[in-house]
Formats: C-alpha cells, sequence, structure tokens
C-alpha cells in the first residue's frame, strides 16, 4: 500500500492469517499503515480488498 493509504479487507470464503492472527469469511479487517502485507491463505480463499488514500 502507498504510505498515508488504508484499506478494509474481507476474505469472502475460507480462512486467513495475517501477523499471526486468523479471520474467517466475512471477518472484516481494517489496515493502516502496513506497508508490506503478508496474507497466508489457511484454506482455500476469495479475498476482497478496498484500497483508499
Amino acid at each position: 500500500m502507498a504510505a498515508g493509504n488504508h484499506a478494509y479487507l474481507v476474505p469472502a470464503t475460507g480462512r486467513i492469517r495475517i501477523a499471526g492472527v486468523e479471520y474467517g469469511a466475512r471477518d472484516g479487517i481494517a489496515i493502516k499503515g502496513a506497508g508490506v502485507l503478508h496474507i497466508e491463505a489457511i484454506e482455500d480463499a476469495e479475498l476482497v480488498m478496498v484500497d483508499s488514500a
């Protein structure tokens, strides 16, 4: 993400892990100031991410 931007990430299906925290389908994740984001799929997943300035 560009500096100063923020994002909203939702796993539409499946489960993921970000920084050791697990999220399931339809969990909303607000992201700010992350720079590089490492997302691990725990199972098959479809993600929706909105990046905003």
